[in-house]
């Protein structure tokens, strides 16, 4: 009889230990969210002429990067060159649009990429557009940036990047002071831009990336 018990005690053990070992992978394959509320702001005619599209790349600074975004059956390819040998392994190459989104009921971003090449890529967000100054060139503002690694792949792929991930940069550098720490204003988004930057070197030449959608999601 001890001998039974013994067997019972250890077979509810592992019985036991299977189903926590069970539900515990089944909760790691669980998405990060679930969004029930998403509004496109760009995909399919949404992206708009390329027109709409300025490319700003360190040609500003005196580089020769290049970028574009041209809209191709629906979906937008971001390309261009990424140099690094004009301004010494720094480098970046971005399109921008004016925009005026209110995004306060939401939670953050999803970025549905169709195709990409494995390079590191941002979004970026701005309160404000820019003031030209006397010499043309465009002051300086904070924006708040989502960097994203893609794969070197022609399947899809998924970002979902919420708000509080956006970092806020001034002239390429991060904000980190807590006294000056800037705010997003979900309600007021007036610039949308995609990037590519260097990183001092790390990465460089042509780039290619194909966008099917990018859009608002909440809770």
């Amino acid at each position: 009889m001890v001998r039974v018990a013994e067997l019972l005690t250890a077979l509810t053990a592992f019985l036991t230990a299977a189903v926590v070992a069970q539900t515990s992978s089944t909760s790691k394959q669980q998405p990060m969210g679930v969004y029930t509320r998403a509004e496109t702001l760009f995909g399919g005619d949404l992206w708009g002429p390329p027109s709409q599209w300025t490319p700003v790349t360190d040609a500003v600074r005196g580089g020769s990067s290049t970028a574009a975004l041209d809209i191709l059956n629906q979906t937008a390819r971001f390309s261009g060159t990424l140099d690094t040998s004009t301004l010494g392994g720094a480098g970046f190459a971005s399109v921008r649009r004016y925009v005026d989104f209110d995004l306060s009921l939401f939670t953050g971003i999803r970025v549905v990429v169709a195709k990409a090449d494995g390079m590191r890529y941002a979004i970026n967000l701005k309160n404000s557009q820019q003031e030209r100054r006397p010499d043309g060139r465009l002051e300086a503002s904070v924006e708040f940036k989502y960097n994203f690694e893609t794969r070197n792949s022609s399947s899809p792929q998924v970002f979902d990047a919420p708000f509080t991930a956006f970092k806020p940069y001034y002239r390429g550098r991060e904000v980190t002071d807590p006294s000056k720490m800037p705010k997003l204003d979900l309600s007021n988004i007036q610039v949308f831009s995609i990037m590519i930057q260097s990183y001092f070197d790390a990465q460089k030449g042509n780039y290619n990336i194909v966008f099917d959608s990018i859009a608002a999601i909440g809770e």
